[in-house]
């Protein structure tokens, strides 16, 4: 494989400086600290995601019941004309 010399070199050099300044970064901070921010973390990830989660669930609910509610209303004789759908795509 032919490889940019310039290319590395300048790679290399970019992690070497991300390297050093996340290690600045972090051996400025206690350890206390960092288990507070990790653990933060830890709990916005698992709560945000646990939220929104709940929150597609009920969306799904509530669509699942309005599908249902149409197909009742068809069955008992009201099509699109009566919900007045004429324009609009049936949901199945």
């Amino acid at each position: 494989m032919n490889r940019d010399p310039r290319l590395i070199k300048r790679t290399r050099i970019l992690a070497e400086l991300v390297g050093d300044v996340l290690s600045g970064f972090v051996d400025s901070m206690s350890w206390k600290v960092l288990v507070f921010g990790s653990v933060s973390m830890g709990f916005l990830v698992i709560f945000g995601n646990l939220g929104l989660s709940l929150y597609r669930a009920q969306v799904r609910e509530e669509a699942r019941r309005e599908r249902g509610g149409l197909r009742e209303l068809r069955s008992v004789g009201l099509g699109r004309e009566g919900l007045g759908l004429r324009g609009e795509k049936m949901i199945q």
